[in-house]
């Protein structure tokens, strides 16, 4: 039996849904794509992040994003043992892993 330690998944502390839609504006913009726009999905919100549908005017899938409202700077640094993960469809990332994942024009 071995033990997992994923640092970042734990809940997180002190969050507000302001910070979760600072940092939800600057993925978008870091993503780099025209045309997408977010809308809040509250009943899915758990342990300090806030749920986010991510859609493309362009393209006819949703992308749901798990954002943890912390600054904005903790959550952007991708330190593990520091900076709480995003969820990207149910899977923890770091920021900078999290943004290949947010690619409407990949087609998923």
């Amino acid at each position: 039996m071995g033990v997992f330690i994923n640092p970042g998944t734990e809940p997180v502390q002190r969050a507000t849904v302001e910070n979760a839609i600072i940092n939800m504006r600057q993925l978008v913009e870091d993503s780099g794509q025209d045309g997408v726009i977010f809308e809040r999905i509250e009943e899915q919100d758990k342990d300090g992040r806030f749920s986010f549908d991510l859609k493309s005017e362009h393209h006819d899938f949703i992308i749901n994003v798990e954002m943890p409202g912390c600054e904005l700077e903790r959550v952007r640094d991708s330190k593990p043992f520091y900076s709480p993960r995003l969820y990207v469809d149910g899977s923890s990332w770091l920021w900078g892993f999290a943004l290949s994942f947010i690619d409407f024009d990949a087609g998923f």
